[in-house]
């Protein structure tokens, strides 16, 4: 979960199932803003190098976020 931008509150809640009584409560952390994060870093590559260039390396980057997400079983 923190990996995803989420963090712990420090408590527990009662989740509902038979089979698991509690669970860690988790809340969307605020200073980490991985959206924002993410446009500001296209951003920042489209002023590198020539159009081509900058066609290249989205690709590179989208091909190695599609290969991640796939391995961990997320959607793209």
């Amino acid at each position: 979960m923190e990996r995803l931008g989420w963090t712990t509150t420090g408590r527990k809640a009662t989740v509902g199932s038979q089979h698991i009584g509690k669970a860690e409560v988790y809340a969307r952390s605020h200073d980490d803003d991985f959206r924002a994060r993410a446009l500001a870093a296209l951003d920042r590559i489209s002023e590198i190098g020539d159009e081509s260039e900058r066609a290249e390396t989205v690709g590179a980057l989208v091909d190695a976020l599609a290969a991640s997400r796939a391995a961990e079983g997320r959607p793209f």
